[in-house]
């Protein structure tokens, strides 16, 4: 017998209130508030506008249909799922507030001054935030992984969520705690990590289960403490780093190893969102296990066509020709070209095209330059031809691959 959706819902708000003291909360698409779990709901609606919060959700709606994680400069955090009928938002179904981090009494009393409320109205604000709850990151993650699994019936990594970066207005010197992470949380985090770094070396396309287990044994970077945008940058440096050292175990040469790394460590530094971090993390773990995979794969090719295709890797934006690269490695251009496709299964024309091809992929699921800056890029000459060649290799255009990983 199926259950409904409005009885999963009572179900899941009931379960929240178990442990922890969570709301629930059900908006329309124009974010009127339709229903919540409590008569302060006009006061805890209220909370969610003071630092753009509902601004921020209701500009998110206006194209985006995945869940959101929402943060604000006290530390607090709520989780929104849309509700679709015909991928249209009917609904908006939220849980929290909550503190991910202990404040203390003066921080917040602080932060409400600093927003010109009167005594009254601060008064009132200040009663309600004592009686939040207070969770790890990690924790309401995974509650708001129930709250899409009861809205949409399908389960989804904590990868996949989005992030609201907010405009941060703690600054050093401020009343901030410092919350040591538990023992369990760091064991976690630590045997998460060697887990996802054994697979690297080992160049194991199965991964992607070891990284949603770290999205969830992990501990988690505090958003809306200090600079959300800095501290998810600084964490995706550390893993790119260790990324790499993992794939140099695996048997990937050093000089790969490190010109990826530089890669991804730029486009990380140029990145203008959370959620796009994350999809260069995504696409960095995939690029590395991908390549320590298949060089374990060819463990039968000569050391000499190796050594090719890694100057073919490591050069892949220049314009490369069939003498440069059998001069590198000492052969003749004729022995070299024989050698190569009876290895590799490939001609040496069409392997460069296929590596061109491969980091394009990367360029368009991880950045937003244009598709005629991305021909230049990688040296194709024209438009038209890096469209032709990316068509052969894929049977999408460049732009039709673009939006099949950003819709």
């Amino acid at each position: 017998m199926e259950i409904s959706l409005q009885n999963r819902i009572t179900f899941f708000s009931e379960l929240l209130t178990c442990s922890h003291n969570i709301l629930y909360w059900c908006y329309d698409p124009e974010l009127e508030l339709l229903n919540a779990d409590t008569p302060e709901a006009p006061v805890y609606d209220a909370l969610l506008s003071i630092n753009g919060c509902k601004e921020y959700l209701r500009s998110w709606l206006e194209g985006n249909t995945k869940p959101l994680i929402l943060s604000d400069a006290m530390g607090l955090m709520w989780a929104a799922v849309p509700e679709l009928s015909n991928r249209h938002t009917t609904r908006v179904h939220v849980i929290g507030p909550v503190f991910i981090s202990d404040i203390s009494a003066n921080t917040l009393e602080k932060h409400l001054s600093e927003k010109g409320y009167s005594i009254k109205i601060k008064k009132t604000f200040l009663e309600l935030l004592y009686t939040l709850p207070v969770l790890s990151v990690t924790t309401f993650f995974q509650y708001g992984q129930m709250l899409y699994y009861t809205i949409r019936g399908e389960k989804i990594a904590i990868s996949e969520f989005h992030f609201q970066l907010p405009s941060p207005e703690h600054k050093s010197g401020q009343d901030i705690p410092v919350k040591m992470r538990s023992s369990k949380e760091s064991h976690g985090t630590w045997a998460a990590e060697q887990e996802l770094y054994r697979m690297v070396a080992e160049g194991n396309t199965d991964y992607q289960e070891a990284w949603d287990k770290l999205a969830v044994t992990g501990s988690y970077p505090m958003f809306s403490l200090g600079d959300p945008m800095r501290q998810s940058k600084d964490m995706a440096l550390t893993l790119t780093s260790v990324t790499s050292r993992a794939a140099m175990w695996g048997g990937l040469t050093p000089e790969l190893a490190y010109t990826l790394s530089d890669y991804y460590i730029q486009g990380i530094e140029s990145a203008s969102s959370i959620p796009e971090i994350q999809e260069i993390l995504r696409t960095m773990f995939q690029d590395y296990v991908s390549r320590v995979h298949d060089m374990k794969e060819n463990s039968h090719i000569s050391r000499q066509i190796q050594d090719s295709c890694n100057y073919i890797q490591i050069h892949s934006a220049e314009k490369l020709s069939i003498a440069d690269i059998a001069a590198q490695v000492g052969y003749a251009e004729y022995y070299f070209s024989k050698k190569f496709k009876k290895e590799m299964g490939i001609s040496v024309k069409d392997y460069i095209k296929k590596i061109k091809v491969e980091r394009a992929k990367i360029i368009l699921r991880s950045e937003t330059i244009s598709i005629q800056e991305i021909s230049e890029a990688l040296s194709f000459g024209t438009q038209s031809y890096f469209t032709e060649t990316f068509h052969k290799f894929t049977g999408m255009t460049p732009g039709e691959y673009r939006s099949k990983f950003t819709e």
